[in-house]
C-alpha cells in the first residue's frame, strides 16, 4: 500500500475507521467560559461546580499538556499504523474536519452523532449561548484519525490514558452521512468556527486567538 502527503496531513486511501480521541468542542467551549464567567456562574450550580474541582465546568484535572497528550497520540499512531490520516480538528470543528478528511481522501463516510466524544459540560454552554459544538474548535489533543486498525489503535490509546472513540467509517461513494439512531442526513459545508462567530456576533472582536489546531 502506498502513502500520499499532502501537508501535515498523511493520506491514506486503504483505510476504513474514522476514530477521534479526548473530546471535541472543548478549546472553544473553555475560551467561552472565560469571556463569560459571570454568566457561566449563574447558569451552573455551585455543587456543580465545587463537584470539578472548583474550576469553570470545562476541563477535568490532568497535568499534561495539550501538545502531550497530542505527542503521545502522534506516536501511538506512528507506531499501530504509520500510514494513517492524522489530523488536529482544531478550528471550525469535527464537522469541519470530516468534510476536508473525505475531500482530501475522494472517499465517502457514514458517521454516527452519537458516538463523536463530547462532554455534557461542553453540550450545556453550548445550548446555553445557542451554539453547535461540533462546529466549535477543538484543543491540540483532539484529533481526526482514519485507519484499518482503528480497535487496536483505540486499545493502545485508552493504555496511555487518552480517551479514543470509533465514530464511524469510511464508504467506497461520496456520500458523506451523518447518523443519529434512525436517522440519517448529510454534512454540511465548512462554516465560520462558532466561538469566532458568537465573539463577532457579540461586538467582542475578530481578532485570530493564538491556536495552533488548524
Amino acid at each position: 500500500m502506498s502513502a500520499r502527503f499532502c501537508g501535515r496531513f498523511v493520506l491514506m486511501i486503504q483505510c476504513d475507521d474514522v476514530i477521534v480521541t479526548e473530546y471535541i468542542g472543548r478549546e472553544g467551549a473553555a475560551r467561552l467560559a472565560s469571556v463569560e464567567a459571570a454568566r457561566i456562574r449563574e447558569y451552573f450550580s455551585p455543587a456543580f461546580i465545587r463537584q470539578l474541582g472548583g474550576r469553570t465546568p470545562v476541563r477535568e484535572p490532568d497535568t499534561r499538556t495539550m501538545i502531550q497528550k497530542l505527542e503521545i497520540i502522534h506516536e501511538t499512531v506512528q507506531i499501530v499504523e504509520p500510514d494513517a490520516y492524522f489530523r488536529v480538528i482544531g478550528y471550525g470543528g469535527i464537522f469541519t474536519s470530516l468534510w476536508d478528511m473525505a475531500e482530501s481522501t475522494g472517499r465517502g463516510m457514514e458517521i454516527m452523532i452519537d458516538k463523536i466524544p463530547v462532554k455534557q459540560e461542553t453540550i450545556e454552554l453550548c445550548e446555553l449561548f445557542r451554539l453547535n459544538p461540533y462546529y466549535l474548535m477543538s484543543g491540540e489533543e483532539s484529533v481526526l484519525i482514519v485507519c484499518s486498525k482503528g480497535s487496536y489503535l483505540i486499545q493502545k490509546l485508552k493504555e496511555k490514558g487518552i480517551n479514543a472513540s470509533c465514530i464511524g467509517f469510511l464508504t467506497g461513494n461520496n456520500d458523506k452521512v451523518l447518523r443519529f439512531g434512525d436517522h440519517l442526513r448529510y454534512l454540511d459545508r465548512p462554516r465560520e468556527d462558532e466561538f469566532l462567530r458568537y465573539r463577532k456576533e457579540k461586538g467582542k472582536g475578530n481578532e485570530r486567538v493564538n491556536f495552533k489546531g488548524h
